[in-house]
């Protein structure tokens, strides 16, 4: 029994759409970063493993994202440079979970990120 183009063709199809569901799955989150409260647009966020989150500076200061448990240096989630203004610092790849983080120069500026686990891998814990 020969095998044509044709018969494989939807096959082919359906796998190439498949790959791009899975790429396409990925997404960036943005917070800007401001002078004024809430500080952190948006305050709150959630995002998909394996999202992009990118923070930009749109303040006249100068600015650092700082993951709380960087705090107890057990561990640290995610940690910036000083960001100067309209610089950006970009993470990706969080395992799923709850992030809180702040401004490692003024500590009063906090935000929180939640990542959810992936649709078909294993659910994250709920709070």
């Amino acid at each position: 029994m020969a095998v044509t183009i044709a018969t494989m063709l939807p096959v082919l199809i359906l796998g190439l759409s498949y790959s791009f569901k899975v790429f396409a799955s990925s997404s960036t989150v943005s917070i800007q970063i401001y002078q004024h409260p809430p500080f952190f647009s948006p305050l709150n966020v959630s995002a998909d493993a394996g999202s992009v989150i990118q923070w930009e500076n749109r303040g006249r200061e100068l600015h650092s994202i700082l993951a709380d448990d960087c705090l107890r240096r057990s561990k640290c989630a995610f940690e910036s440079r000083m960001l100067e203004p309209g610089e950006h610092f970009v993470i990706s790849n969080l395992q799923p979970g709850d992030y809180a983080y702040h401004c490692g120069i003024h500590p009063f500026m906090r935000g929180f990120i939640r990542v959810k686990g992936s649709s078909w891998g294993a659910p994250s814990s709920s709070i």
